[in-house]
């Protein structure tokens, strides 16, 4: 649910660093090498946190699916300890 807003907003701040670091390198404060440097440190610290928010999603979601097979399984247990209960009395 959340990777694709994730992705945008990774997108659109890759895309603003490279449009404000482009302008810092073409007035040479900057170097291209440090504009990759700091490309690819954003990547670094970004990435894993997306990972991390993917992982806790995907937890989630298996935590409510096993919620409802165990309900399934109860009542599978139910109905089937109340054939048992029928067939002795009748």
């Amino acid at each position: 649910m959340l990777g694709p807003l994730i992705s945008l907003l990774l997108t659109a701040a890759i895309l603003v660093i490279l449009i404000y670091g482009s302008s810092r390198v073409s007035s040479g404060s900057i170097s291209i090498g440090a504009l990759m440097a700091f490309i690819l440190y954003i990547f670094n610290v970004a990435l894993p946190r997306i990972q991390l928010t993917t992982f806790l999603e995907d937890l989630q979601k298996a935590k409510g699916a096993s919620t409802g097979i165990a309900a399934l399984w109860r009542d599978e247990e139910e109905l089937t300890s109340s054939r048992k209960f029928v067939a002795i009395y009748k």
